[in-house]
């Protein structure tokens, strides 16, 4: 691939079908002192716009993001050969959802997960007296990496203009 900088159709389709590929993305908060936490969790997604997955909520970066809720995400395939991955990068602003939003979008976290094999999840899972809560990224911008023999070369893609949007 050559040295691209236009956003086109093609690349917002490569940056979704690397996301629909790959089963978690890393996850990456910071304290609002600046030091950075990566955590690799399972996700589900609505295209390129939001990233939902589960976690427990005295997890580190649960807290983090409780503190300072802007994000990096990064979904990639670890297993191409050295130098071939395709990869999608995100600068996102994440929450735990609110009851009301869990009763709207747990269906998508669960139906992932149901195709991979797991049981679904259900809003009772993620609330209440429940171990686990819902989170969900929105992302403000996207990134595709090009597979290009070259360094880390970063491809915008375009987002829905409703989807560029500050904290939720």
């Amino acid at each position: 691939m050559s040295r691209h900088t236009q956003v086109t159709p093609e690349f917002t389709h490569a940056a979704n079908g690397v996301v629909a590929a790959n089963k978690y993305l890393v996850l990456a908060t910071a304290t609002q002192g600046g030091t950075p936490w990566v955590t690799p969790v399972y996700f589900a997604h609505d295209d390129l716009t939001s990233f939902w997955w589960v976690s427990r909520p005295l997890a580190r970066h649960s807290r983090l993001i409780a503190a300072n809720p802007q994000v990096a995400i990064t979904v990639f395939d670890s297993s191409v050969a050295i130098g071939r991955a395709a990869a999608v990068y995100a600068e996102a602003w994440a929450a735990q959802c609110s009851e009301v939003e869990v009763r709207r979008e747990i269906g998508h976290y669960s139906d992932r997960s149901v195709r991979h094999g797991v049981e679904a999840w259900t809003v009772e899972d993620v609330t209440g007296d429940a171990e686990f809560r819902l989170y969900r990224a929105r992302t403000a911008r996207v990134w595709l990496l090009a597979d290009d023999d070259g360094p880390d070369h970063r491809i915008p893609i375009a987002l829905h203009p409703s989807s560029e949007r500050k904290p939720l």
